[in-house]
C-alpha cells in the first residue's frame, strides 16, 4: 500500500496497491478505501472488484482486507 496523491498540507489524499509484476492500482475512495489509508507500507491481502477508468488507470473497490504475515 502506498501513497499516490497528496494535498497542499502533505497528507496523504490517495493510495494504490502496488503488487507483484509490478501491477498498480489505484484505490477507489470509498470507506473501506479510506481505512486502507491507515495501513501505507504495509503487506496485506486486499479483496475487491477491479475495473479501469477512462485514463487506462486500473481501479480497484476494497471490499475488505487484512494484514499478511511474512
Amino acid at each position: 500500500i502506498t501513497p499516490s496523491d497528496w494535498d497542499a498540507s502533505f497528507n496523504v489524499i490517495a493510495i494504490k496497491i502496488s503488487a507483484s509484476g509490478e501491477k498498480e492500482y489505484l484505490v477507489k475512495t470509498n470507506a473501506k478505501g479510506i481505512a486502507l489509508m491507515a495501513h501505507t507500507q504495509k503487506m496485506l491481502r486486499v479483496i475487491g472488484r477491479i475495473s479501469g477508468d477512462k485514463k487506462g488507470n486500473t481501479i480497484i473497490e476494497v471490499e475488505d482486507f487484512e494484514p499478511v504475515n511474512v
